[in-house]
């Protein structure tokens, strides 16, 4: 591509055929001539002059047919167009690619700390209920804190903090440290209420991953390998009541 210094020299640049860099030292030979046998007679343009040679460069980069389909497809994506080109216009343009670059940060750093969580009710062949989470992306920093919410959310308001979590993994491609760690926290804090939170479809980047911070993960690798732990799970909670019922009654009787 023909690049040079500015915007409105790389279009005139293109605009008159240039191809390559190259053409960067003819432009610059030329330009020192003119430095050097014209300079005098520069004072005489107008600025006006000067200026519309500059828009006349430049306005066959602005594409106002981008408006129309970023409304049918992402209106959001307006906000950071529309202010780069009002502060580009009115105050700077390195203050508007700076206002543009921003706003994209931020979105960016919001599409990460929100990621799309779904909850269902989920049941094995032997009818034993689950709580099933996906999850659209990987975990990082800025989502560990969300998604502990939502999985604490859906145990008590789907489960009564009995049910055991099942989350399904099989669109995380990349997890780092702290959202591994907090996930591995979470688990230890329902294991101390009798929950079980179990990771299936997981990829092996994940697991490696996983691995090395918690060898205790429990890590699903089928789908009967899932229902056999949740029915075991079942059954063990429901010798442990008909312990304590038969404990209760022994008492009751000594009375």
């Amino acid at each position: 591509m023909p690049i040079t210094g500015s915007f409105s020299l790389t279009t005139v640049n293109g605009a008159s055929g240039a191809r390559t860099p190259a053409s960067g030292c003819i432009t610059g030979f030329l330009v020192l001539l003119a430095i050097r046998y014209l300079a005098p007679y520069f004072s005489y343009i107008p600025k006006s002059s000067l200026a519309s040679v500059i828009i006349c460069a430049v306005i066959y980069m602005v594409d106002f047919g981008i408006v129309r389909s970023m409304w049918i497809s992402k209106k959001m994506e307006l906000i950071p167009w529309l202010l780069t080109a009002l502060i580009s216009l009115f105050v700077g343009l390195e203050f508007g690619m700076m206002t543009g670059f921003l706003i994209s940060v931020t979105y960016l750093l919001y599409y990460a700390a929100r990621p799309g969580v779904r909850v269902k009710r989920g049941f094995t062949t032997s009818s034993t209920e689950f709580i099933l989470i996906e999850l659209d992306r990987s975990l990082t920093f800025p989502s560990a804190e969300y998604i502990r919410y939502i999985l604490l959310k859906a145990s008590s308001s789907c489960g009564e903090n009995k049910l055991t979590l099942v989350i399904d993994c099989r669109h995380i491609q990349f997890a780092d440290f702290t959202a591994v760690q907090g996930l591995i926290d979470l688990i230890e804090l329902f294991k101390k209420r009798g929950q079980l939170i179990l990771l299936w479809n997981v990829k092996e980047s994940l697991i490696r991953i996983l691995k090395k911070v918690d060898d205790e993960t429990h890590i699903v690798k089928s789908e009967d390998h899932l229902e056999e732990i949740l029915d075991t799970n079942e059954e063990k909670k429901s010798s442990q009541k008909g312990i304590q019922i038969q404990v209760s009654d022994h008492s009751e009787g000594e009375n």
